[in-house]
């Protein structure tokens, strides 16, 4: 029903994975119209993601207006191009994660990926591998070991952003409790999907990257609506006023949300987008 008190919508933050994305990964075919709808109206469309920046620009070439983008969980955000806020992680921090993860990969199937603002690096190039980050990093840097690049003397001037491990078998049960011991105080540890968890400086969230866009541009809670699905999505949900766990959503992201949207594979960020711009509001009675 159409509200005759419509919000007002200013920003929406948008996961990808498991959240706009389609079951093969793939950005909704009305995704453009919804862009050019969403741009006309004065809202701003933010993509969130763990994936890195460079790939969210591939993704997201022609965003109408000033491109903003939050990649690498929030440890790297940008506007029209222009660094906004960067989170770098300790380099000391990264060595031990790098570290730990080698001593466990004699018995986990796993890789790791050093993550800096503008490439990826990887040691690990086998297809096994390579077939779950090439889709999420455009920019990807093969090294011969990861624990070299970081014992360099020029490896201080990196800006490393995040160290994220694939886990074959899933992060719970070894890997996340692994990063956990040697990630101290220095660094936070997040499952970012079923086979990812994401190590990046504490307190660096999508939700805080949310929380400096929105200061930025000047808007309230009541002007934001977020969408997500995993854990690293959790705290974007305290971001704005009309936040949405996909119906796939991990039960952490559905507590936190306010309100529900359909599956990813059911179009639910656009379908919801449709409603809300056509003047619905998800707190009234009929929605």
């Amino acid at each position: 029903m159409i509200s005759p008190d419509p919000i007002d919508l200013r920003l929406v933050v948008c996961d990808m994975d498991g959240t706009l994305l389609d079951a093969d990964k793939q950005l909704p075919p009305e995704l453009p119209a919804m862009l050019e709808r969403l741009h006309e109206a004065g809202v701003v469309f933010c993509p969130a993601s763990g994936r890195q920046h460079a790939t969210l620009v591939e993704m997201f070439p022609d965003l109408p207006g000033e491109a903003v983008l939050i990649a690498e969980n929030g440890a790297y955000v940008t506007a029209g191009g222009a660094e906004v806020s960067a989170s770098p992680l300790p380099l000391e921090t990264v060595r031990r994660i790098v570290a730990a993860m080698d001593e466990l990969a004699a018995t986990e199937d796993l890789g790791v990926i050093v993550c800096a603002s503008d490439t990826a690096y990887v040691d690990r190039t086998d297809e096994d591998f390579r077939v779950h980050v090439d889709p999420h990093y455009a920019e990807v840097t093969d090294v011969p070991s990861l624990a070299e690049l970081l014992a360099a003397p020029d490896a201080a001037q990196l800006l490393l952003v995040k160290v994220a491990v694939y886990a074959a078998a899933g992060p719970e049960r070894a890997v996340v409790p692994a990063l956990t011991a040697v990630a101290g105080d220095e660094a936070d540890v997040v499952v970012s999907g079923p086979h990812y968890v994401d190590v990046m400086a504490a307190g660096t969230h999508k939700g805080q990257a949310v929380a400096a866009l929105r200061t930025r541009l000047g808007l309230t809670h009541d002007q934001v609506a977020v969408f997500g699905d995993a854990p690293n999505d959790a705290e974007m949900m305290a971001e704005g006023t009309w936040t949405f766990a996909v119906a796939n959503a991990h039960d952490e992201v559905r507590a936190r949300a306010r309100f529900g949207a359909p599956a990813h594979t059911e179009d639910g960020v656009l379908r919801t987008l449709t409603r809300l711009l056509d003047g619905e509001r998800p707190d009234a009675p009929g929605w």
